[in-house]
């Protein structure tokens, strides 16, 4: 999450509440069986590096990213299948294993913004809360609405071994594609914005570089198999608790029932 994040427009496509939701209960419910398999710096990979929270001074951002050993694996794999079609272009690594110290840092400015935005308190009852004096029962209820919407767009800051925060397991990336000139390619939005348009598919049926884009990011990075936040347009996952849910959502058949990747609390002595 960033400062530049924009808020909906009566334009954008609906968000699926419904959908958002039930992946909030149902992620949560993947059991794990960590492998106990590494974090590993990405900065000698010869992928892009660009620590984001790190450059926008984010509080406890690391200037180097950790991954789990085996999705830098497939982080390589994904630059190598950009290669074949698209000489010269790179995969750019944003975000990888994330501290809590960030992930609460995140949770907490956007809850702040989504508290002053009145757009985003639509029904008769939010309006109220939004707009009048509130008792301490009403504030009470109204941060507690709040804490339900943030968690929308940014996970709940967690360390439970049953259901950590998704970049907490080191499973999480937030990727895009520069090409041989080193430009990133125009993926229609900034990194973490908020708006609608950040769903992968929201351009989906338009002739547009924006499309093509999305669906090159989208075609590397799922074949070397990571699976996509569908809400995140820059957001993959591999080994944790998101990835299962969505191999399943996927492929009803799927026979992957269990994470790989717990919560990692702290990098390695040694990193």
């Amino acid at each position: 999450m960033s400062s530049k994040k924009s808020s909906r427009t009566d334009s954008d496509q609906s968000i699926d509440q419904d959908f958002l939701a039930q992946w909030s209960l149902s992620w949560k419910t993947i059991p794990i069986q960590d492998t106990g398999e590494s974090l590993v710096s990405i900065g000698d990979s010869g992928l892009v590096v660009s620590s984001a929270y790190y450059d926008q001074g984010i509080h406890g951002a690391l200037p180097e990213i950790y991954v789990r050993k085996g999705v830098l694996d497939k982080l390589l794999l994904a630059q190598q299948y950009l290669e074949v079609t698209h000489p010269g272009y790179k995969v750019q690594v944003w975000d990888g294993w994330r501290p809590i110290l960030v992930q609460q840092a995140l949770f907490d400015a956007y809850k702040a913004t989504l508290c002053a935005d009145e757009s985003a308190w639509a029904s008769p009852e939010e309006k109220r809360l939004f707009n009048n004096r509130r008792t301490d029962a009403d504030q009470a209820k109204f941060d507690r609405l709040a804490t339900i919407k943030t968690q929308n767009f940014v996970s709940l800051p967690s360390d439970d071994p049953k259901c950590p925060s998704p970049h907490l397991t080191g499973g999480s990336v937030d990727v895009t594609i520069v090409d041989a000139n080193g430009d990133p390619l125009d993926m229609g939005t900034e990194f973490d914005d908020f708006s609608d348009r950040a769903h992968t598919n929201y351009f989906k049926g338009h002739d547009s570089p924006i499309q093509d884009n999305r669906r090159l990011l989208f075609s590397v990075m799922t074949r070397a198999g990571f699976t996509n936040f569908p809400y995140e347009w820059w957001h993959f996952d591999f080994g944790n608790q998101f990835y299962v849910l969505r191999s399943r959502l996927a492929d009803p058949r799927s026979l992957i029932h269990i994470a790989s990747y717990g919560p990692v609390p702290s990098l390695p002595t040694n990193a």
